[in-house]
Formats: structure tokens, sequence, C-alpha cells
């Protein structure tokens, strides 16, 4: 069983670059309901209102390199 105390440092199925296909699109609808429900979406947004808090108005430009399934810049966009 996994042990999930501590942080793995094991490379992710993701970031291997043989992964394609429907192993890589399960992957990315995986990753996509972790983030929405263990909060890695708000980690992001929480984030830049911070950076913004001071200037809302404020237009910025953000890339998201290696964005996965672009998920993450699709919430930061709204």
């Amino acid at each position: 069983m996994t042990s999930f105390s501590r942080r793995s440092d094991q490379k992710e199925l993701i970031d291997d670059l043989n992964c394609n296909g429907e192993h890589l699109m399960q992957t990315l609808r995986e990753l996509k309901t972790i983030n929405r429900l263990l909060g890695g979406n708000h980690v992001t947004t929480d984030g830049i209102g911070a950076l913004l808090k001071d200037s809302p108005s404020k237009k910025i430009s953000i890339i998201d390199v290696g964005c996965g399934g672009g998920d993450m810049i699709r919430v930061m966009y709204h």
C-alpha cells in the first residue's frame, strides 16, 4: 500500500516522454480531478490573487510550460 505521509520523489507517469495514447489521456483526466478536488487549483489562483491584490485591474500574462491537459490555464483565465 502507498504511504501518503511524505511526498514522493519518484518520476510521475506524465513526465515519461513515452506516455501516450489512452494512458496519457487517463493520466490527464485524473490530474484534472485531483487538482480540482484537493485544492491544487486554489493554490495557484490564490497565489495570483495575492500578487495582484494591490492592483487588481493590472493585466498580466501567464505561461504554463508543460501544462498537461491545460486545465490550470483555463482555471486561471476565468
